[in-house]
């Protein structure tokens, strides 16, 4: 599976206000935990959601501060075997957020609050819901423009870099 993705900082009063300016769909708020565990070649991490079992995602996308590509899987698990992982490849990270979740033409607007970490703004065009590569790119493009983003805004890495490196 593979999305474009782009994250940013930014405030989430302002951010809620132009995402429902686009007529974007809200779909709820979530909160998350991931556990970042250590792995050879990109990043994997146990996504534990409020009422639902956890799921093991890998994923693998340069640290840029544009819009990227990133591929990723995901896995159902269950409680013991996401314990047994833990313990087996050690947690590097953990990253807790609430995240209120708009829904805009095959892309996930992601209105992030970290602990730790702040606000944080993040659009994932998911292929094929927001077209191809080139179309998920260009709305994109489109929302960054949208909601005001410069290059000062964005964030070329993880949830769990910045939580390793500690508050900025």
């Amino acid at each position: 599976m593979k999305n474009i993705e782009l994250k940013a900082r930014k405030g989430n009063s302002a951010a809620e206000a132009q995402a429902q300016a686009l007529g974007a769909r809200f779909a709820g708020v979530v909160i998350q935990e991931d556990r970042y565990l250590r792995c050879a070649r990109g990043r994997l991490k146990i996504r534990r959601t409020d009422g639902r079992d956890p799921m093991l995602v890998w994923y693998e996308r340069p640290d840029e501060p544009e819009a990227r590509e990133s591929r990723y899987e995901k896995f159902d698990l269950s409680d013991s075997l996401a314990a047994v992982l833990e313990a087996a490849l050690g947690v590097e990270a953990c990253v807790r957020k609430t995240r209120r979740l708009y829904l805009w033409e095959g892309v996930r607007i992601h209105i992030d609050d970290v602990d730790g970490l702040g606000q944080f703004l993040e659009f994932e065009a998911v292929l094929p819901d927001a077209g191809d590569e080139r179309e998920g790119s260009r709305k994109v493009a489109f929302l960054r423009e949208h909601f005001g983003l410069g290059a000062e805004d964005m964030v070329p890495e993880s949830y769990s870099d910045l939580v390793r490196r500690g508050p900025a």
